[in-house]
């Protein structure tokens, strides 16, 4: 059971990095593309309105730079992962600040709000690094690109990506 979930946790991670690394090669050739993505085991969803064809050559693209070295590619600013970071160490000093004050009412406030000025601080590089060590996982040896198809059409299109697993 623990080689099925590490091989699943592993597959999402990869990719994850995949889904990174092709918002990273779009952000370079259409700058103001706004899109949203979603990993799970089989691939990745990305919403917002692109070409499939432009898609297909981006996703190419990120898994040659990716299995080239170019790791890096593989987190990206905008990820969920930095918000959840922010969110928990918000949520903890929110706490800290208000029972770490309980003696002097007039002081739970400022301390408070430093609290939460430090949390998003480190928030900001740990975020990033949440991503490198648990979230994405570059590594794009036993990974295959297959189908890049565009499942629902309206206000904005859902892309899926597929991608395989060998080893």
């Amino acid at each position: 059971m623990v080689s099925l979930s590490r091989s699943f946790g592993e597959r999402v991670r990869r990719n994850h990095a995949l889904e990174h690394a092709t918002l990273h090669v779009l952000g370079r050739e259409m700058p103001n593309l706004s899109l949203a993505g979603r990993s799970d085991w089989n691939g990745f969803l990305l919403y917002g309105d692109i070409h499939t064809d432009s898609l297909r050559q981006a996703v190419q693209e990120a898994y040659e730079r990716l299995r080239a070295g170019e790791v890096q590619l593989g987190v990206h600013p905008h990820c969920g992962t930095n918000m959840a970071v922010a969110a928990a160490l918000s949520g903890v000093a929110f706490l800290v600040g208000l029972l770490g004050s309980q003696g002097a009412r007039k002081r739970r406030w400022p301390l408070t709000f430093l609290a939460l000025a430090g949390a998003l601080t480190l928030a900001q590089p740990l975020g990033p690094e949440v991503q490198r060590r648990y979230t994405t996982n570059p590594d794009m040896d036993g990974v295959s690109i297959g189908r890049v198809r565009c499942l629902r059409r309206g206000r904005f299109a859902v892309h899926r990506v597929e991608i395989e697993h060998t080893g």
